[in-house]
């Protein structure tokens, strides 16, 4: 139920309870004006038609009106009711002029009516008794979750990150607690995700440097045949940590971008490109780096031109070649395709080298993640071109996948939506 509708119904109940209360004092203090008077007493005992009625006749008015009553005869002596009534404003005596008693002296007398004012303090104290006590239910049914609520998110605030409400509510309190709980699995995890970074970060980092120093070591202490040996390698670290650097760079650009943006994707700087311009700065800047490297270009007839951010998805294009440099050329070149199909161009690169197992192929696209057989000194790569791919590839409405097979090779698909 609603947090609206409870509120709502508590008030609902207090409105009967006060009503109730009204009622229950209006029954406990009887009218205000009393329906009777001493002359119709005396006319209504005149009534009586034998004498040993009229202790019964007085009783009953006794009891239906809460009248004192004493009836006596010419002498003064009680015929019936009390012996003695009390004097006051209230109080009169007349003779009853009919029936067997006619003659006796009849005294009545009754209390005054509470007045309104006494009623008013009277229900007002029991409204207040009722108000008291069910205020303070309703306040600490309201406290519990909140309460909760803020312990959790004080907790949470002091570092312990498992800390969570789960409260079991329907109404906006269950909401509220339900919206904190997913929200601190996401900070759970953005924290997680970003010392794993760090670390990830740490480690490529340091093994491409440290090679680096041992090969400058060497060369230090060699001589120059060897020192000119250890240039190229030293060449190919740098170009690794050149491209680790602009991976993560390129990465945090897009999310910061995304962020004050307010969108879920980052704004792209857009540009009508045709998919044979891409390709074809993408592989000269690949075979320019690495000249013995054989890539074979398919490009098919009628490819629509694609609106694009040029620079990300030649840096896509160029990520998924370096991959399929260092992890395929074995048996044969990288293959380079493009068609066009219904409203979309598909681009997929293949490669001839070790291919990956099933398990590897379901996390191909996590961060810093390698396959087993990849786990090499001579296959060492920053891990993140395919993540940065499957960022850009998505921010554009496209999508990104993969095929391969242990010891035959991979292939890697991307459609981007045409113009």
């Amino acid at each position: 139920m609603r947090l609206v509708w409870q509120i709502y119904l508590v008030g609902v109940v207090l409105a009967v309870v006060v009503l109730g209360s009204f009622i229950t004092v209006a029954r406990a203090l009887g009218p205000v004006v009393r329906p009777i008077t001493p002359p119709l007493v005396t006319e209504i005992l005149g009534h009586v038609e034998r004498p040993e009625d009229l202790p019964a006749a007085v009783e009953r008015l006794h009891g239906a009106y809460n009248l004192s009553i004493s009836v006596r005869d010419k002498n003064g002596v009680l015929i019936a009711g009390e012996p003695s009534v009390p004097k006051s404003a209230r109080t009169a005596t007349q003779p009853i002029r009919t029936g067997p008693a006619a003659g006796a002296l009849v005294t009545v007398s009754y209390p005054p009516p509470p007045t309104f004012t006494a009623r008013l303090w009277i229900t007002l104290a029991l409204v207040l008794v009722f108000l008291v006590f069910g205020t303070l239910g309703v306040a600490r049914w309201l406290d519990r979750p909140l309460t909760a609520i803020a312990g959790a998110a004080r907790a949470f605030g002091s570092g312990e990150l498992s800390t969570r409400v789960k409260l079991d509510r329907k109404d906006e309190f269950g909401q509220v607690a339900h919206a904190f709980d997913e929200m601190a699995d996401r900070v759970e995890q953005l924290l997680r995700t970003e010392r794993e970074l760090l670390a990830n970060v740490s480690h490529e980092l340091r093994t491409p440097l440290a090679r680096i120093r041992t090969a400058l070591d060497i060369a230090t202490e060699g001589d120059p045949a060897t020192a000119q040996a250890m240039l190229g390698e030293i060449d190919e670290d740098l170009g690794e940590l050149q491209r680790l650097v602009e991976d993560v760079l390129t990465t945090a650009r897009l999310d910061l971008e995304a962020r004050r943006a307010g969108e879920s994707l980052p704004p792209l700087r857009v540009a009508r490109a045709t998919v044979a311009e891409l390709v074809e700065q993408s592989v000269n800047r690949l075979t320019t780096a690495h000249p013995d490297t054989r890539v074979e270009v398919d490009l098919g007839s009628d490819l629509p031109a694609l609106e694009v951010d040029g620079m990300l998805v030649r840096r896509v294009i160029g990520n998924l070649l370096e991959n399929a440099r260092r992890y395929g050329p074995t048996k044969g070149p990288i293959v380079l395709r493009a068609r066009a199909e219904t409203g979309k161009v598909r681009l997929e690169i293949e490669d001839h080298g070790m291919g990956m197992t099933a398990e590897d192929r379901d996390r191909a696209f996590t961060p810093f993640f390698r396959a087993e057989a990849s786990r090499t000194r001579a296959k060492v790569g920053s891990a993140w071109g395919l993540t940065l791919a499957k960022r850009i590839v998505e921010a554009h409405g496209g999508t990104i996948g993969l095929t391969s097979e242990l010891g035959v090779g991979t292939t890697v698909f991307v459609e981007l939506p045409a113009s």
